[in-house]
């Protein structure tokens, strides 16, 4: 007969992984809806689990350090309320867990060969943008029970999926439109941006506060959309056979060429 200890660990168990199931079906949802517009040539399914992982693997570093109190540090530089608000949401919240999607797709798919087109870009930028989200979303499971990833499915969940994938499609100018290097700044700046729009939206909603979510939510899909439009019409020309950087490679001109 097992032990009332080894039953307390089965418990344990079975619970962690119906939080962990629970958190990670927002994303998987998102992803599927995304991916479906990259039918014609997908990418492969190693290189999306990749990206998805490394974002999840950024996100608890960065929650360790947080956990650690780094984030004390910068709190209350500003001598004004309203400015370290802002300081905390768009720095502090915003610029971290957007860089932590910068780095996922930079590690993770900037320099495979499978992302070969614009919008692959926006697959990869989406994807790291739930990777990050399903860790949140975990923590808030654990946190608040299952209840909290209804929420965040429509809403965080979406918001870091939108935002991923705007500063995905700016990775992708940068990647493959020599003239266009600086886009892979604007698009974390962009996002960033925006990501904090909505963290202070969320954070100051009033009476009308899901109304302005809502819309904020909206026109981030509508631009979204316009850009996978966008994204689909590029071609990248023979006469840019660049890397990341720039940088002219035989390997890149060759299969320009053959292909």
């Amino acid at each position: 007969m097992p032990l009332k200890g080894d039953l307390k660990n089965i418990n344990r168990m079975f619970n962690f992984i119906i939080w962990l199931v629970i958190s990670l079906l927002p994303s998987l949802f998102w992803i599927w809806f995304f991916i479906r517009y990259d039918w014609e040539k997908p990418e492969p399914p190693k290189i999306i689990f990749k990206v998805f992982i490394l974002a999840i693997i950024f996100s608890s570093i960065v929650l360790l350090f947080r956990y650690l109190g780094w984030t004390q540090i910068f709190e209350g530089i500003f001598a004004n309320l309203l400015l370290n608000q802002l300081f905390y949401l768009f720095i502090l919240v915003a610029f971290f867990e957007e860089g932590i999607k910068f780095l996922a797709v930079i590690v993770g798919a900037y320099f495979n060969k499978a992302y070969d087109e614009h919008l692959d870009g926006i697959i990869y930028g989406v994807t790291a943008g739930l990777g990050v989200a399903a860790f949140e979303n975990f923590m808030s499971v654990v946190a608040f029970g299952g209840r909290a990833v209804l929420f965040r499915f429509a809403t965080s969940t979406l918001m870091h999926a939108l935002v991923g994938g705007i500063m995905g499609y700016f990775m992708a100018k940068a990647k493959f439109e020599r003239k266009n290097k600086i886009c892979i700044f604007e698009g974390l700046i962009v996002a960033v941006i925006l990501h904090g729009v909505y963290n202070y939206v969320l954070k100051f909603q009033n009476q009308f506060g899901l109304i302005y979510l809502s819309l904020v939510l909206i026109a981030m899909f509508v631009l979204l959309m316009i850009l996978i439009k966008k994204a689909k019409h590029k071609k990248i020309s023979l006469t840019q056979p660049f890397d990341g950087f720039g940088k002219l490679t035989a390997g890149k001109l060759r299969d320009r060429i053959l292909n």
